[in-house]
């Protein structure tokens, strides 16, 4: 039996939820808890059980999500912290600051964050769904503000243990977190007020069916934002690798942005519009201490950075608000 209580982030704490789907998430739950107990689980709980118990004085949801200790930790204790962090790496998304330790992950992630925010309708009082949420670390960028409740969802146990180890010490309220395929979530029907899709779109084997199973859990008027990669071109045309993309296994269609677009459309969505178009850089994904393998400079061909080793267009994101 794990001590690590999932359920304590389950999905059927959310406000107003009818007694069918709460008994249909807490069976979620149960299934939940026995996968914490197989696979990686084990050995990603040990690492979890190490953090060591400390105090916190404040909590800032900022570009670097931070929590500063009440009384400062001793070297040994310090050293604790960052060994049971480091057995939970490779850290694929951040900044975060604990302390005096900065935990610079793989993904600048603040940088996405900063070209959506001044895009994003209010999320004061509103309920989100971030749907591949990694570690969370958008969720806190979504709590701070003013969301009434963010509920994260993704399948890798890994990132739920980091999430869980940041929660330790951040605690921030009106958080849920399931580590499970969206496809296993019970449709909550008409029930989030805005939804986010960032970097999930081009790792599904049909995206347009994607697209309606994500309009079904956001209310009539509700907004979501999508953000994936994408090629240039004029045409309503999408890429699929003949194998792999950037040495991605699981990319599949990479449309342009008028291609996307026509996508949301025909799932339903309107009013859409594109907010922000960024080729990657090594400034934004790198490797680093917490994650030491290949990244964004490892995908490229090394003599033409414009293409990938594959000889495909080198990565850019598209950021699209529609209404639901």
């Amino acid at each position: 039996m794990t001590t690590l209580d999932a359920s304590k982030w389950s999905l059927s704490k959310l406000p107003q939820l009818d007694a069918a789907m709460v008994m249909a998430l807490r069976q979620l739950d149960e299934e939940v808890s026995a996968e914490l107990c197989r696979g990686l689980g084990p050995e990603l709980l040990a690492a979890y059980l190490q953090l060591p118990p400390l105090e916190i004085s404040q909590v800032q949801l900022t570009e670097a999500v931070t929590a500063e200790w009440r009384t400062p930790p001793s070297i040994e204790v310090e050293t604790q912290l960052r060994d049971a962090l480091m057995k939970l790496a490779p850290w694929r998304k951040g900044p975060f600051q604990l302390g005096e330790l900065f935990l610079d992950a793989e993904w600048r992630s603040d940088l996405k964050w900063q070209r959506l925010e001044s895009h994003l309708p209010a999320l004061e009082g509103k309920r989100v769904l971030d749907v591949g949420c990694g570690n969370g670390y958008y969720l806190y960028r979504m709590a701070n503000l003013g969301a009434d409740w963010v509920a994260g969802i993704d399948p890798f146990l890994r990132y739920f243990f980091q999430f869980a180890a940041l929660q330790k010490y951040l605690a921030v309220e009106r958080l849920s977190f399931m580590p499970v395929a969206f496809q296993r979530i019970p449709v909550l029907e008409n029930y989030f007020d805005v939804l986010f899709c960032l970097g999930v779109l081009y790792h599904q084997r049909s995206p347009l069916d994607f697209l309606g199973q994500l309009r079904r859990f956001v209310r009539a008027n509700g907004t979501v934002v999508i953000e994936t990669l994408t090629i240039e071109g004029e045409g309503s045309v999408a890429l699929f690798p003949r194998d792999r993309y950037a040495k991605m296994r699981n990319c599949y269609f990479l449309p342009t942005a008028r291609c996307l677009l026509h996508w949301l459309e025909r799932a339903g969505f309107r009013d859409m519009r594109v907010v922000d178009e960024t080729p990657t850089t090594i400034q934004e994904q790198r490797a680093t201490d917490w994650m030491t393998f290949e990244s964004f400079s490892d995908f490229l061909d090394p003599d033409d950075p414009t293409r990938t080793i594959e000889g495909y267009p080198a990565p850019r994101r598209t950021s699209i608000i529609a209404s639901a």
